[in-house]
């Protein structure tokens, strides 16, 4: 499902700042969440996860494919901009031409300070990575 505010399409769980008030995207339609723009958080608890059953290889667009987003917080006025970001963690290993490879287990927010922008992938000690995909400012 998806909402639509000033001519534009907006995802399930999207924030939009209306009028100093903070609406948020439930099935076709805006619900006020009750608070002010700017006081609601994206916990990780609430975001998607993919079963141990739907588990696939990577594709760079599984965001789509699954209708998943992480994390989406849109602000609609007129002085601000959109910012959709989704993150997947895998299970995986560097081989042996150092390329991240694994299997999608989960949906997760990743902390600020950890963002790659694009399409980066990481690969840190420990065989767990991120990718980022969709990351844009329109």
């Amino acid at each position: 499902m998806k909402c639509v505010y000033a001519g534009k399409e907006y995802s399930e769980g999207s924030l939009i700042c209306v009028n100093g008030r903070e609406l948020k995207c439930r099935g076709d339609a805006w619900e006020d969440t009750g608070l002010e723009c700017g006081q609601q958080n994206g916990r990780a608890d609430e975001f998607p996860e993919i079963t141990d059953e739907e588990r696939v290889n990577f594709e760079t667009k599984m965001a789509d494919i699954k209708h998943l987003r992480g994390w989406n917080k849109v602000f609609a006025d007129h002085w601000s901009v959109r910012e959709d970001l989704n993150f997947f963690y895998f299970k995986a290993a560097p081989t042996m031409s150092h390329v991240c490879a694994g299997s999608l287990i989960q949906s997760y927010k990743v902390p600020k300070e950890d963002v790659r922008f694009g399409s980066a992938t990481m690969c840190p000690p420990g065989g767990t990575f991120y990718r980022e995909t969709d990351y844009f400012w329109p």
